[in-house]
Formats: C-alpha cells, sequence, structure tokens
C-alpha cells in the first residue's frame, strides 16, 4: 500500500510539473481541448506556474518523465507480488516498460523520435530506476523477514 501511495503521488508531481510549466503547443493541450478540460487545465497553470516558474528548467523538463518511470516501476510492484511464480512477468513487464522510456530517448538522440535528446534526461532515468529497486529489494526483504519469522 505504501509503494501504491509513493507511485501515485510521484505520478501526480510529474503531471502537475508537465502541465504547469510546459508549452501549451504540446499535443497533451490539444487532447485537453478534446476532452473539454482546457478551462480547468489554464486554471491550474495559472495558480501553479507563478510559484513553480521559479523551479530550475531541469526540474520541468526531465524530473517529470523520470517521475512517471519511477510511477510505473513502483506500479508493476503493487500489481506483482514479489513471489516467485510472478518474477518472470513481473521481470518481463518491467523490462518492457524501461525500453519504452530508454527507447524514447535515444529516439530522440537517433533522431527516430520527435524531442530533443537531452542527457540529463538518461540520467535522471537511471536515477529513477535505482531508487525503485532499491524501494522494492528493500520491500522483498521486510517480506522475507517476516516469512521467517513465521516459521
Amino acid at each position: 500500500m505504501k509503494k501504491a501511495l509513493v507511485a501515485t503521488v510521484a505520478m501526480l508531481i510529474g503531471g502537475l510539473l508537465y502541465i504547469s510549466l510546459r508549452s501549451e503547443s504540446l499535443a497533451m493541450f490539444r487532447w485537453f481541448a478534446m476532452l473539454g478540460v482546457q478551462d480547468e487545465v489554464h486554471a491550474v497553470r495559472a495558480l501553479t506556474s507563478a510559484q513553480l516558474g521559479r523551479l530550475p528548467g531541469w526540474v520541468y523538463l526531465s524530473l517529470p518523465q523520470a517521475l512517471w518511470y519511477f510511477s510505473g516501476l513502483l506500479g508493476f510492484e503493487c500489481i506483482w507480488s514479489v513471489n516467485a511464480a510472478t518474477t518472470r512477468e513481473r521481470r518481463a513487464w518491467i523490462l518492457a516498460f524501461s525500453g519504452l522510456a530508454l527507447g524514447l530517448e535515444i529516439g530522440q538522440w537517433l533522431g527516430l523520435v520527435p524531442g530533443r535528446f537531452d542527457p540529463l534526461d538518461l540520467v535522471l532515468l537511471l536515477v529513477a530506476w535505482s531508487v525503485a529497486a532499491a524501494i522494492s529489494s528493500l520491500g522483498r526483504r521486510r517480506l522475507l523477514n517476516s516469512q521467517i519469522g513465521d516459521l
């Protein structure tokens, strides 16, 4: 349950940064208009952009993607328990998800994916993976210790 809360908070913070500080020329703003929520998005931008606008550029340019990735990794941990029967499936999904996240960045570097490559994006993705792996490892150790204690 704690992992799910951390994953949700990370996703919400990343989304808030993205909605508040990124250019309205991005496709997601057209999606907001199609969904009829552009007024709500503009209200959020008006409330937060003055405060968040003081943040360094990497916080709203690179951190949201790392938070999305971190949230997804923890989400996979929440979906599958850590028992041996699901380890292979969990790893396959995490590998596919990681391939997508890192592949998008590498695709930008190679000019295959729209966007501007930034090596800091890759660094923050690796940091996100490291933190998620540490949290997952700690959770598995606690589970194992509690199972041993039950013997």
